[in-house]
């Protein structure tokens, strides 16, 4: 039978390859490279960290196991600890007083600085103890463009959702009458900002971005993920709990905070990183707080920020 000729041969692939030179035949290897095949790369936007670099939010490595001890240290070390520290605080040093003033807006930022440092201590931990990357907490600068691009995406989608909450919380308040307990408790607790002070409100907002990104998305959802929950499982979940904690907002407070969380998990997912969530965050408590000061005496239901 005569020879088939190579490119007529059954299986055969279409490639191209370097022709023979010197350098080939004295024993130097040839590749192949398929002519044709498109390069599969992810739009711009969700191009979010570089090629041979591991893959952020990924705790692939951890077993479920620890995975799930780490989950519960999370839980008790950056729910509960701060409640307790809370709860210790108002026991022997006395409830800050809810009209605000100088010394209550300090007295909240020192709390709030408090949890941010227990926060970031456990995350060292977790990464020092268990060889866990950074990134897979969301803590990278890879693409940092790319990352500053999604502020405005997700500006723009939380208050879609505050949008959206906002008018049907207004249909509720207008069925049910007893709904307004819970939006004097909403303006119970703007009363204790420092609306007044941009200074402050600047410094609040950012601590309180930070602490609660960090441990509502950056912790939360990579564990959560991690022992078995899907991606949008995880950032439900991590909502939830976010939103149950704001329950001294009244239950509709609550609801519409884990709604704004939902928000919040979406753009740190969908970017791979804390970054665009905090500055996310950040934006739009200020935005709600300068809201609040202007329209506080004639709203005194005005929302207050997540």
């Amino acid at each position: 039978m005569a020879d088939v000729p190579p490119e007529s041969s059954p299986g055969s692939e279409r490639a191209a390859a370097a022709p023979t030179t010197d350098a080939a035949s004295s024993g130097a290897v040839v590749v192949a490279r398929p002519i044709g095949v498109p390069t599969a790369r992810r739009p711009w936007l969700f191009d979010m960290w570089s090629p041979g670099r591991p893959r952020p939010l990924d705790l692939g490595d951890l077993p479920r196991s620890s995975a799930a001890w780490d989950l519960v240290l999370v839980l008790v070390a950056g729910l509960v600890a701060p409640l307790g520290l809370s709860f210790l605080f108002t026991l022997f040093g006395g409830r800050p007083p809810l009209e605000g003033g100088d010394g209550a807006a300090w007295l909240l930022i020192a709390d709030k600085w408090v949890d941010l440092i227990l926060v970031l201590s456990l995350t060292a931990y977790l990464v020092y103890r268990g060889g866990v990357r950074p990134a897979a907490f969301g803590l990278q600068l890879d693409r940092f463009d790319r990352q500053l691009a999604w502020v405005p995406v997700g500006v723009a989608g939380v208050y879609a959702v505050l949008l959206v909450t906002t008018l049907v919380i207004g249909i509720f308040v207008l069925l049910f009458r007893d709904v307004q307990t819970d939006l004097q408790n909403r303006a119970e607790f703007l009363s204790a900002l420092p609306v007044n002070d941009l200074g402050a409100t600047l410094l609040l907002m950012a601590i309180v971005a930070a602490h609660e990104e960090l441990l509502f998305r950056g912790l939360l959802i990579p564990y959560l993920r991690r022992i078995g929950c899907g991606w949008a499982g995880a950032v439900v979940l991590s909502a939830a709990i976010f939103g149950v904690l704001h329950i001294t907002q009244g239950w509709i407070g609550a609801a519409q905070v884990t709604l704004l969380g939902v928000a919040f998990g979406v753009v740190f997912v969908l970017s791979r990183s804390l970054v665009p969530v905090i500055l996310t965050h950040f934006i739009f408590n200020v935005i709600q707080t300068q809201i609040a000061r202007v329209l506080m005496r004639w709203l005194p239901d005005v929302l207050p920020p997540a």
